[in-house]
């Protein structure tokens, strides 16, 4: 009896130890943390005055996203990248995208060719074709119109999954250029006709294939002086590029878990030499820019690890978090544990955090959105604790599985992640541009 007693006076007192340490973690979480008045993108930039000193000496932006679904996250992320165009000189935006699909986009956004949701589907990712999206798009234009070539901003793709764009744009080149290409005519055809060819072969005819494109990467270096003298250096650079990212894709089908990230780090480590900056404004998912694996299990290293690596503290990674709300994501289902059965889009609600997560600490603060830079946080000894300290976060990627929402719950030490957190307590699901469309269409017809 006198055991059960002193056991529950132990655990009273740890309870009570903890309730306390962590209202000292909250109190210092709202003294480091910047409240920002707003998700909506075209807002004044007053209450984004904080990032100019927190990323001075900064030039590799990552802004992260918890899932690919999340209206806020697109919108806040689009009034970073606006901060960052209109008062820190920014002018390369790259999104986790299929660099080559990814011309058409910048077409419109430098000199207004063609039309921006075509070219928004045109780069394949559900992800992206999004209202939210296709609104900073048309914000860019709006920004480059009378603007001098040198201070326009550009958008750019650092992904490189697929074949299919470079293929066409590297035939389109060769034929426009007369360049003989006959011996990789018939591979090429095949690529640029089909987004799935590569994944439809065995890994015999995939390596073979992977051969072929890495000889017609040789090849270029053949006619480079011809290239050059009937275009430019800048045109046959790109050239390059566009055949390196058919390598990628395909070797991307015969490697290992990470080869796509330590690829996107590279293309983005291209961009910027061929642009010729050193400041470059990313978007992706926030397991991509996190500077660590997203496990101890994990056997690979995420892009951020890469870019660290680049760009050591030049590289800054801006996660992003929430308590509760809506978002868009694929629901799988399963028929045995490593068997996909079936996809379908659907909107998703997550109406609780749970205690003890990086989602629950931050909403405590009870900003409606704040952002929270580590290094300044961390004078505080109970924030630092809890950056530093294993931590578990939501992480919903392009699939999610319904009533499993543990398995998104990662465990990070958030500070060997990122640098930074921005925090929007209620969420709502990004809007496919189909259904704006569709809503428009409505209008329309009343």
């Amino acid at each position: 009896m006198l055991r059960l007693v002193i056991l529950a006076v132990i655990t009273m007192f740890l309870t009570i130890q903890s309730r306390a340490q962590n209202k000292e973690l909250i109190k210092a979480i709202k003294q480091h943390a910047h409240p920002i008045a707003t998700a909506t993108p075209l807002s004044d930039n007053s209450d984004l005055a904080f990032l100019k000193d927190v990323l001075k000496d900064k030039t590799v932006i990552g802004l992260g996203e918890a899932t690919h679904g999340t209206k806020e996250m697109f919108t806040m992320k689009h009034r970073i990248v606006k901060y960052l165009v209109e008062e820190m000189n920014y002018k390369i935006f790259a999104i986790e995208a299929n660099l080559p699909e990814c011309i058409a986009i910048n077409d419109y956004v430098m000199h207004g060719k063609g039309d921006p949701e075509t070219s928004l589907r045109g780069i394949y990712f559900w992800t992206w074709n999004t209202v939210e999206v296709l609104d900073m798009i048309r914000w860019m234009r709006s920004y480059n119109i009378n603007r001098p070539e040198d201070e326009k901003i550009k958008f750019t793709g650092f992904d490189m999954q697929y074949a299919m764009g470079a293929a066409k744009a590297v035939k389109e080149s060769l034929e426009k250029l007369a360049i003989d290409y006959s011996e990789f005519k018939v591979l090429l055809d095949s690529l640029a006709a089909n987004k799935g060819y590569i994944s439809l072969a065995d890994s015999a005819r995939q390596y073979s294939f992977l051969v072929q494109v890495q000889k017609l990467y040789d090849y270029a270096s053949t006619y480079k002086d011809e290239y050059v003298r009937n275009t430019s250096m800048k045109e046959y650079l790109q050239h390059e590029q566009l055949i390196s990212i058919l390598v990628q894709a395909i070797a991307n089908q015969l490697s290992p878990d990470g080869y796509r990230d330590s690829c996107m780090a590279a293309n983005i480590n291209w961009i910027t030499g061929f642009e010729n900056t050193d400041k470059i404004v990313l978007w992706a998912h926030n397991a991509h820019i996190s500077k660590s694996k997203m496990s101890e299990q994990m056997s690979y290293n995420m892009m951020g690890y890469f870019l660290h690596n680049i760009y050591g503290n030049k590289y800054y990674a801006i996660s992003f978090d929430f308590n509760t709300g809506n978002f868009r994501s694929k629901e799988a289902w399963f028929i045995s544990e490593n068997t996909k059965m079936s996809y379908r889009m659907k909107e998703f609600s997550i109406t609780k955090t749970r205690k003890h997560t990086s989602n629950y600490i931050f909403a405590q603060a009870g900003m409606p959105i704040l952002f929270i830079d580590y290094t300044t946080a961390s004078i505080s000894p109970e924030v630092n604790g809890f950056l530093s300290g294993p931590t578990k976060t939501k992480l919903i990627g392009a699939a999610y599985w319904p009533g499993k929402e543990e398995e998104f719950y990662f465990t990070l030490k958030l500070k060997e992640a990122f640098d930074a957190t921005i925090f929007l307590d209620k969420t709502t699901a990004s809007v496919p541009i189909e259904s704006y469309t569709k809503y428009v269409e409505g209008l329309t017809k009343k």
